[in-house]
């Protein structure tokens, strides 16, 4: 119940939410002329922090032709509102505390359009907490509000990231090109990152224009090779000369993805410059291009004193159809030292010459484990093309490299290679008996089941788990009894390689021997003979499978859950029945698995609704909400009137996944239950489903005696939206100030001209939270004509009305409160910190907290 309600919690957190009830397709928001911005942002933990939402949008409108109009002017066409939310991201780092090197951003942008919201975007920008201790780390970051928001800002799948997509998707080359034309380092650096995802061509001019500015130079270098256009080839070689590495570093591998072969000698020129730190990306950007000239020259760095450089000249060169690369990859699988030997050996898979495929099978015969693997692989990696030199091999050599080719051959052969390497199931050496049954599994060898059948009586176990591991994969019911034979023997490492062998072969004769393996000491046998059950999918084996959800091992009962879920309707009645098992654990596993198996468990669900006992009604609620069918609505819906109080929380805190107006009712009703934690998950749920309908009754909650209660009421009209800012008003006077405080901060997220009055009204509130909150919601709503209202504030007796004054006249950017801020350093905490972080928003500079050098820079601008 308790992760069921934060579950609840968080997606009401969540500003994008609403999608579910909106629609998200594309409209004419781009036949608009003018828009407003709306910007709530918050940041938990964190005092005073403002990110340039506003800026970043403005210009971007700018950018696309809109006009942007300030809050009280002119109707726009288009009502932007942007809600975020932020929190700081901490670790702990030995020698320095509990330090913020991470942040996380997410939010919701809406377009309201006509009345309409015709498009909603989520973003979330995540910056974890850095792993590494860093003796760069700033004392700084142990305060939550210097963690790193402006990196969470720019985020890929952030506000930034999802904005400049919103008007690049909607306002096209026109604000492309606009925003290439204007020098906004944020906005070109995700333009540029639109163009590059695009490979769009029509902008190659604004990005050969561009690119002489240094800031972006690395940016359109990367860009360059996603497009592919060798216009850009002379620009490109003339920045590998460039100071900065990462325009090199991208130029370089730009070079590359065009493929010009213009770029071949200043890349071989990197190559032969010892001093260069691009030498590996030049060798992978020719490797890209693959003219022939390049192949002496990375022959020559196949030597090179940098083992890296080396590594790459022999893995590009497998790239090259040519002689002399072929000779030099065979020269290098002859090296002593393992890193080039393996590298060239891979690299030799892209040559199917005899001389390579016969340099393999040597490196086969070699007695390092590693080399034979490695040239293996690349046998297989060639393909059937390899198997007559296979062949001709296979009588040569040690055990190990027989073993080695045997299992080649059933990688890349065919049914014509059965009768081949069956003779080889008599070898005298376990290891080539071993691996001819593996072998002949892969090729399907159902003729072969006679003699693997014999060899589950070798006497090398690795030879007995082979081949019952062979008869599995073929699938031959002709093995059954001798799998269960194997099963049942001491061996425990057989047993569970015949147990996953019978589950693979799904014969019932296996139920009952398996059943037996359910109770063995072995909790791997146990785990094993689970699977194996699921896979025969046969009733007979739900009930000793749910006697397993008790199993002491946690493997075991989640092989268990799995396997009865596998096996579907026919266990719904024996899972309905543990449901009432005294053992939490198995009424767990039980509830999960019904609800995994979902529809066909729905009426028995239904029937014990009525069952007296409250904790098996509870779970039936929670299972039938969970699977969703409408079916259950009504039984459930009854279950409002249940006398315990369990039931009741469980159900209306998951009702509303059933989109209909009777649950709109019952939760409505459920509003004035005694129970406070029903009445605040009805709220919570009301919320979810965001009906208007339900906007009285939550209005009332917000004078409930509950101070949680009173919160998930505020919550849930706020994601209802505009529909609840009228009621909301008439709030602001009622004669309960925490009802006032509730609608102040509601109506602060709503973005709505017509509460910027009635706010304005609340900043002479006898009660000081009222007065606070609705200050913080004036600058939400960039109310800027309130500012003179709002000034006096900053002189309140209470430091709670101060902190809020100065957050929302740092949000106004209202000049006329730099002096009076000023003067709130001297004030301790909070309210010194907001009225520091109010001042930086206001005049852009970063004194801190220091009163003296702020008196000092107010004088120096008059």
């Amino acid at each position: 119940m308790k992760k069921r309600l934060i579950l609840l919690l968080l997606i009401l957190s969540m500003p994008g939410f609403r999608l579910s009830s909106q629609t998200s397709q594309q409209s004419s928001i781009n036949t608009a002329k003018s828009a407003s911005i709306g910007i709530v942002q918050k940041y938990l933990q964190a005092t005073g922090v403002e990110l340039p939402f506003f800026d970043v949008t403005k210009t971007a409108l700018d950018f696309a032709g809109l006009k942007v109009l300030e809050q009280g002017q002119l109707k726009p066409d288009v009502r932007i509102s942007i809600s975020a939310s932020g929190q700081p991201k901490g670790s702990r780092y030995m020698g320095q505390g509990y330090l913020y090197t991470g942040a996380e951003l997410n939010g919701s942008i809406d377009f309201e359009l006509n009345q309409k919201t015709p498009l909603i975007v989520s973003f979330y920008g995540l910056i974890p907490p850095d792993p590494n201790l860093r003796k760069q780390f700033s004392p700084n970051l142990q305060q939550p509000e210097n963690a790193p928001f402006m990196k969470a800002f720019l985020a890929p799948g952030s506000f930034v990231d999802k904005f400049i997509s919103i008007m690049a998707d909607h306002y096209g080359s026109q604000f492309i090109s606009t925003s290439l034309k204007h020098d906004n380092q944020i906005i070109n650096r995700f333009v540029i990152k639109i163009i590059a995802e695009s490979s769009d061509q029509q902008y190659i001019d604004l990005l050969i224009d561009k690119f002489s500015q240094s800031r972006l130079r690395a940016l359109i270098a990367k860009a360059f090779g996603k497009i592919g256009t060798e216009r850009a080839v002379p620009l490109l070689i003339d920045a590998l000369s460039d100071t900065a590495h990462s325009v090199v570093g991208n130029a370089v591998t730009a070079l590359g993805e065009i493929g010009d072969s213009r770029s071949v000698a200043p890349l071989i020129d990197i190559i032969q410059n010892p001093d260069s730190p691009f030498r590996v990306e030049a060798i992978n950007s020719l490797g890209q291009i693959q003219d022939t000239v390049a192949v002496q020259p990375l022959i020559i760095a196949t030597n090179d004193s940098s083992a890296d450089v080396r590594h790459a000249a022999i893995f590009v060169l497998g790239q090259f159809d040519h002689p002399k690369a072929e000779q030099a990859i065979i020269l290098k699988m002859r090296e002593t030292e393992d890193r080039t030997r393996l590298t060239a050996i891979e690299a030799a898979a892209n040559f199917q010459s005899p001389s390579v495929m016969d340099e393999l099978i040597d490196m086969i015969q070699n007695t390092d484990g590693r080399t034979r693997e490695a040239a293996r692989q690349s046998l297989i990696n060639i393909g059937s093309s390899a198997l007559h030199a296979v062949y001709e091999a296979i009588d040569t050599g040690d055990p190990a490299a027989k073993a080695h080719l045997i299992f080649v051959i059933g990688e890349i052969g065919t049914k014509e290679e059965v009768n081949k390497i069956i003779p080889f199931l008599d070898n005298p050496e376990p290891q080539i008996r071993a691996t001819t049954a593996r072998a002949l599994s892969k090729l399907s060898a159902k003729h072969a089941v006679p003699d693997l059948i014999i060899m589950l009586r070798d006497a090398d176990e690795s030879v007995q788990l082979a081949a019952s591991w062979a008869l599995g994969e073929i699938g031959s019911h002709e093995a059954v009894e001798a799998l269960i034979s194997a099963a049942e023997g001491q061996n425990v490492a057989l047993k569970k390689e015949a147990a996953m062998a019978l589950g693979k072969i799904r014969d019932e004769r296996a139920i009952n021997p398996l059943k037996q393996m359910l109770v063995h000491e072995d909790h791997t046998v146990r785990k094993q003979a689970a699977s194996a059950l699921g896979e025969i999918g046969s009733d007979k084996a739900v009930f000793p499978l749910i006697e397993s959800f008790a199993d002491k091992d946690a493997n075991v009962r989640r092989a268990a859950e799995e396997s009865i879920i596998e096996i579907g309707e026919p266990a719904v009645k024996e899972l309905v029945a543990a449901l009432n098992n005294e053992n939490p654990v198995v009424r767990s596993s039980a509830l999960k698995s019904i609800i995994e198996i979902g529809k066909p468990a729905v009426p028995e669900l239904i029937r014990i609704l009525n069952r007296p006992d409250p904790l098996l009604r509870e779970n039936a609620v929670s299972a039938l909400t969970d699977i969703g069918a409408p079916r259950a609505l009504d039984p459930l819906l009854k279950t409002i009137r249940d006398p315990e109080v369990i039931v009741r929380r469980t159900l209306v805190s998951t009702i509303h996944v059933f989109s209909n107006p009777q649950v709109i009712e019952i939760l409505v009703r459920a509003l004035e239950d005694d129970d406070p934690i029903v009445r605040g998950n009805a709220a919570n749920s009301l919320g979810i489903m965001g009906d208007p309908s339900a906007i009285p009754a939550l209005t009332h909650a917000l004078s409930d005696e509950d101070p949680a209660v009173r919160t998930s009421a505020r919550d849930a009209l706020i994601h209802i939206g505009q529909p609840a800012v009228k009621p909301l008003i008439s709030q602001l006077g009622n004669d309960d100030p925490a009802v006032r405080q509730e609608a102040a901060i509601a109506l602060g997220e709503l973005n709505s001209n017509a509460a910027i009055a009635p706010l304005a009204e609340r900043l002479s509130d006898p009660e000081p939270n009222v007065r606070a909150e609705a200050a913080e919601a004036l600058g939400r709503l960039n109310a800027r004509k309130t500012i003179s209202l709002l000034l006096p504030l900053l002189n309140d007796p209470k430091p709670g009305v101060r902190h809020k004054a100065a957050i929302a006249l740092g949000r106004l950017r209202a000049k006329e409160a730099i002096r009076p801020l000023i003067n709130l350093l001297d004030d301790p905490y909070p309210v010194n910190n907001s009225a520091a972080e109010a001042l930086r928003i206001i005049t852009s500079e970063r004194f801190g907290k220091n009163q003296q050098r702020w008196r000092q820079w107010l004088e120096s601008t008059k």
